[in-house]
C-alpha cells in the first residue's frame, strides 16, 4: 500500500471503513495530493465541487457571507480531517469558502471514484452520512450558542475547543498552536473584531490569557472555563 493510503488508514472516517472492509478497500481509491499556500482560497460558493477532501498538512477554514457581508465561520480543520462530504452525497454546488489558514497539503479523491466504492461497498455512504450528522449537531450547537450566549461566553469555550484541537502545552500554559487573526476568530463566534479584540484584551489584563505573536496562551484554564459556563 503507498504512502497516501498509509495516510489514509489513520484518518478517522476511514479508519471505520477499514473495521468492515479491510485494507483492500484503501487500495481502490485513486489519490491525488495537492498543495495549497496560505490565504489562498480553495473553493468558492457555487463550485461544482467533485471531490473529497482529506487535509495531510496545515489548517483549513471553512465560512460563508451573510446578507450583511460578515463572514460566518463554520468551522477549523486540520490533519486528518475531512471535507467536501455532504457534497459527495448531494449533487448541489458547494456553499461556502474553503480558505488555506497556513500553507496545507491535502488528499482529493473523485467523486466517481468514491461512488464506484459506494456500489461495492454500501457501508461507505453509512460513514458519509454518520459524518453528515455529526456536522450538522455541531453547527446547531453553534447557531444555539450564538442566540443565548454573551460574546465573552462564546469566546471562551471557542478558545477552550481550538485549544482541544491545536493546543501545546508549555510553561506558560496551553499554547493554541495557530496564528488567527481577531477577524477570524469574530467570525468563529458570531461577534465583530473590535468586540473580539476587547474581550481578548480584558482576558489578559486578567491573566487567562496570553497574546503572542497572534497565537493565544491559555494561562489559567479554569478561570477560562468559569466563562464559558
Amino acid at each position: 500500500m503507498g504512502k497516501k493510503q498509509d495516510f489514509l488508514e489513520s484518518v478517522p472516517f476511514f479508519s471505520k471503513l477499514l473495521t468492515f472492509s479491510g485494507q483492500k478497500a484503501l487500495r481502490e481509491f485513486d489519490i491525488d495530493k495537492i498543495f495549497i499556500k496560505k490565504n489562498r482560497i480553495l473553493l468558492e460558493p457555487g463550485s461544482a465541487i467533485d471531490k473529497l477532501i482529506i487535509i495531510k498538512n496545515g489548517v483549513l477554514r471553512v465560512y460563508c457571507l451573510n446578507e450583511e457581508g460578515w463572514e460566518i465561520t463554520h468551522g477549523v480543520y486540520k490533519r486528518g480531517d475531512v471535507l467536501g462530504e455532504d457534497m459527495i452525497v448531494n449533487s448541489e454546488n458547494y456553499p461556502y469558502f474553503i480558505e488555506a489558514l497556513t500553507d496545507a497539503t491535502y488528499l482529493a479523491i473523485s467523486k466517481i471514484n468514491i461512488w464506484n466504492q459506494i456500489r461495492i461497498k454500501s457501508v461507505l455512504l453509512l460513514c458519509f452520512f454518520k459524518l453528515m450528522q455529526a456536522r450538522r449537531r455541531e453547527a446547531e450547537k453553534k447557531i444555539m450558542s450564538f442566540s443565548s450566549s454573551s460574546v465573552a461566553v462564546r469566546l471562551a469555550k471557542e478558545l477552550i475547543s481550538l485549544s482541544d484541537k491545536f493546543g501545546i502545552n508549555t510553561q506558560e500554559g496551553i499554547m493554541i498552536d495557530l496564528k488567527i487573526t481577531h477577524r477570524v476568530m469574530a467570525s468563529l463566534i458570531g461577534s465583530s473584531r473590535e468586540t473580539v479584540s476587547l474581550s481578548l484584551s480584558e482576558m489578559k489584563d486578567q491573566g487567562i490569557i496570553q497574546l503572542n505573536d497572534r497565537k493565544i496562551t491559555i494561562c489559567n484554564l479554569k478561570k477560562l472555563e468559569s466563562y464559558g459556563r
